[in-house]
């Protein structure tokens, strides 16, 4: 979200129950040892020595990413769910290892629920996956594309949510454009109506930088270049956070961030996250960069206490040194001084933590030297821990690369 990719509500909990009931939450010392000894390491083989994992990210049951060799050449590189073409290789078959996806000079990818974008060292922009929204941007819904096609646009950034998209665009003489795509029914898309849109439209141009920009179920955020929060969509559980519950249907800045920097942003379901360098409220001596949170909080994804249902007001957490932020469904991530932190639901071991137990705060993984950068699917997470590949969570569709369709409630790795 970024990129998010979601279920609804109710076929959500119907697929919780049902992977309870049939895989359990068994984890043992041995299952640990297997996860971290025994994971293939195939993406680095396949590229050869030296090189280099250098970003990641997660969908519904699908992973990718960006590998960079010895000679600096970076390819893209995919695995897990394929039911709709969305790792782009020309069938719906899933795959259980990492495969090339042919796309070379990678430099950004992005993960929707069942569809997914990357952009090429020319600015091209590339589409695969379920179009049944128009999430594509190829001007119609309905259908998939099972094979990565250049859409004949360019741009400088990426997101993707569960049926919506957007990029920015960069012109030397127009300055930065906000282009979205998809589903509207909530105002998603920030175009002041409820009408989806199945071509790349333009929503905001300004000669100031754009980005960055994340997408939730059915909400969007991005950060002007004058550092400006702007939501717009879904906010039925205060994730705009704008100090009520009602849905924006055009794009609408958060005036209660007006003298923070902001970082990096990721929106999960019904939860956001943002980093933003400035003071700390409970003690302005201290200036850093911090978290802050809004929306729904059931499953604990803000890090706050369990009798806190929700809030509709961004709120600082005194929590600093914040690198990256990543929200899954109802978990999430963030990266401080090269450590990670979770919080949040952990039905399958998506926390890394070793077992099946919900966080309501965070918790310090014990996992160190992150690098950029860190992502979350609906159920696993991924981070990049010296140059090597981690995850953690449901592996159904093989896509930790774990073997034996086995979920992983310790983080294993790529080694390099």
């Amino acid at each position: 979200m970024r990129k998010m990719k979601f279920l609804s509500i109710f076929s959500m909990i119907v697929l919780i129950a049902g992977m309870i009931f049939f895989t359990g939450c068994d984890v043992s010392q041995t299952q640990k040892n297997e996860t971290s000894q025994e994971s293939t390491d195939s993406l680095l083989k396949s590229v050869g020595a030296g090189s280099q994992v250098i970003q990641v990210s997660a969908g519904e049951g699908f992973s990718m990413a960006i590998v960079q060799n010895s000679s600096f050449q970076r390819s893209l590189w995919v695995i897990g769910n394929n039911s709709y073409g969305q790792l782009g290789l020309g069938d719906t078959n899933n795959r259980s290892t990492w495969q090339n996806a042919g796309i070379t000079n990678v430099m950004r990818i992005a993960c929707g629920k069942e569809f997914a974008m990357c952009i090429d060292g020319e600015s091209n922009i590339y589409v695969t996956g379920n179009n049944v929204y128009g999430s594509l941007g190829l001007g119609y819904k309905g259908g998939i594309v099972k094979k990565w096609t250049k859409t004949g646009y360019t741009g400088i950034d990426i997101a993707c949510g569960y049926s919506q998209s957007m990029f920015v665009y960069y012109n030397s003489i127009t300055g930065y454009s906000l282009y979205v795509a998809g589903i509207n029914h909530t105002g998603q898309l920030g175009l002041g109506d409820d009408i989806d849109r199945y071509s790349w439209t333009r929503v905001v141009t300004q000669r100031t930088s754009i980005g960055p920009i994340a997408c939730g179920a059915d909400f969007s955020m991005y950060v002007s270049g004058t550092n400006d929060l702007y939501v717009t969509g879904n906010n039925g559980h205060g994730q705009l956070g704008l100090g009520d519950r009602n849905p924006r249907y055009s794009w609408t800045k958060v005036n209660t961030l007006d003298t923070w920097q902001i970082t990096s942003i990721d929106c999960g379901y019904m939860h956001s996250i943002i980093a933003a360098h400035g003071r700390l409220l409970s003690n302005p001596e201290y200036v850093n960069t911090w978290i802050w949170v809004t929306g729904y909080n059931g499953s604990g994804q803000l890090g706050l206490p369990s009798s806190t249902r929700y809030i509709d007001t961004w709120s600082q957490l005194p929590l600093g040194y914040i690198n990256d932020v990543a929200c899954g469904t109802h978990f999430s991530l963030f990266s401080s001084a090269g450590n990670l932190w979770v919080t949040g639901a952990n039905v399958f071991g998506e926390l890394g933590l070793g077992d099946c137990e919900a966080r309501y705060g965070w918790v310090q993984t014990g996992y160190y030297n992150l690098q950029y950068n860190i992502d979350c699917g609906l159920y696993h997470s991924l981070f990049i821990s010296q140059n090597n590949t981690w995850g953690a969570g449901r592996n159904v569709y093989h896509e930790l690369g774990v073997p034996g369709l086995n979920n992983s409630y310790w983080p294993w790795f790529i080694k390099n």
